[in-house]
């Protein structure tokens, strides 16, 4: 079996691409190739330095890249520096006092709502079983036997009741 390389389609054009560098380093001397690069490099000399620094210009506004560069490291070690400075510059024990005396009332605040809440249902569910319970027995008796009930119910102490 002879198999040929299969040819890519860039292989077709490294001739023409050799052939162009070629005429082109025929057509200009060392110095003048120099001084062209120098020339592109000094006209795009900002574009070029913020594009190592990692800068990028994708929406006409030079920002940093989202990935890696030597800008956004050096930034962030930068900021994270300030950031600690700055912190360094509270006295943390005046400001933990004040912040455990201020959750401590707002704890106890909630608490007294909470409680109050609870007590308030607990009040109205106590309030609802005892005039279901009065419904009940005043609809089961007679006219004389309603008012009795009525009386005994309502002057019956609940505290001590089961």
């Amino acid at each position: 079996m002879n198999k040929e390389k299969p040819i890519l389609p860039l292989d077709n054009i490294y001739d023409d691409i050799n052939k162009a560098v070629t005429k082109w380093k025929n057509t200009y001397t060392a110095r003048e190739i120099q001084e062209k690069v120098k020339r592109i490099l000094d006209s795009n000399f900002k574009e070029i330095v913020l594009k190592l620094l990692g800068f990028d210009n994708k929406w006409g506004k030079w920002e940093l890249e989202t990935g890696t560069s030597f800008v956004k490291d050096y930034m962030k070690v930068e900021a994270q520096k300030a950031a600690v400075k700055w912190i360094n510059t509270f006295d943390f024990k005046d400001i933990k006092i004040g912040l455990k005396a201020e959750l401590t009332r707002k704890y106890k605040a909630e608490c007294k709502f909470l409680i109050r809440n609870l007590m308030h249902e607990e009040v109205q569910k106590l309030a609802s079983d005892t005039v279901k319970e009065i419904m009940e027995e005043v609809t089961k008796e007679t006219e004389f036997d309603k008012r009795q009930t009525i009386h005994t119910l309502l002057t019956r102490d609940y505290e001590n009741t089961p």
